[in-house]
């Protein structure tokens, strides 16, 4: 929380081991399942969840190599019933605890400026205050558990 407050994601930079290291502590991270605060893991499986749901509202969806993303999982795009063009960069982050700032902040930054696009913000787990308000101010849709659960099952995202 008080890392937070400074607006600085630390699990994007070090692990419990490092972190814990600095402190020369032992970490007290044995095993991590979903329901665990600790709980971090690749994030594919919710690549995959929302690469699904997405297609499954008639977009076409391409996953973005992971050695050079700049932040975005998944590139999405759809092209309505009237023609107009729609499309989303979606960020999947698939932590135990909220998200922080950081990566809010790091999302809108890949906005690009030549084109109208929807930034989404995949997190199981939610986000901390400090970026559901920097999400309010990026125009970043957050994609909670709650959210994702009814988006599986309602017929339209927005």
């Amino acid at each position: 929380m008080l890392v937070d407050d400074v607006s600085l994601d630390i699990s994007m930079k070090l692990n419990s081991q490092e972190l814990f290291g600095l402190f020369g502590l032992p970490s007290p991270i044995k095993t991590m399942t979903r329901g665990d605060s600790s709980y971090v893991n690749d994030g594919l499986a919710l690549e995959e969840r929302c690469k699904t749901l997405l297609e499954s509202h008639g977009y076409t969806v391409e996953t973005t190599p992971r050695s050079n993303d700049g932040g975005i999982d998944l590139i999405t795009k759809l092209v309505d019933h009237l023609g107009i063009n729609q499309e989303l960069l979606v960020q999947c982050k698939d932590y135990g605890r909220p998200v922080g700032v950081e990566v809010v902040r790091e999302l809108i930054g890949v906005r690009p400026i030549d084109r109208q696009v929807i930034l989404v913000l995949a997190a199981p787990s939610g986000v901390t205050a400090t970026a559901e308000k920097q999400a309010g101010r990026g125009s970043v849709a957050i994609w909670d558990e709650e959210t994702l659960s009814k988006l599986e099952e309602e017929g339209h995202l927005f």
